[in-house]
């Protein structure tokens, strides 16, 4: 995945794999753009990779949170049968 994006960086602004990398690196840190960017194929590319990157990262952060938060009751030895006695004879 890096690999695209530097050679994106690389091959629309006429980056150098250094900067190209930094650009990659700082977009994904969530930081402002640290190169003016010239074309508008470059600039399309990166709202792009920044569009990308976002989407990439709630992914990740969802799958990480629903897997803690399905882990926790279990972590806590919470018992499922004591909350739906509870709620049926409640009602």
């Amino acid at each position: 995945m890096w690999g695209r994006l530097i050679g994106g960086y690389s091959w629309f602004e006429q980056l150098t794999w250094v900067d190209a990398f930094r650009c990659v690196a700082m977009n994904l840190g969530v930081m402002v753009p640290v190169d003016v960017l010239q074309t508008t194929n470059g600039k399309t590319f990166a709202r792009l990779d920044a569009l990308f990157s976002g989407i990439f990262f709630i992914g990740i952060t969802g799958i990480v949170m629903a897997t803690v938060a399905h882990r926790l009751p279990h972590t806590l030895h919470a018992d499922a049968s004591i909350c739906v006695d509870r709620c049926v004879h409640h009602h």
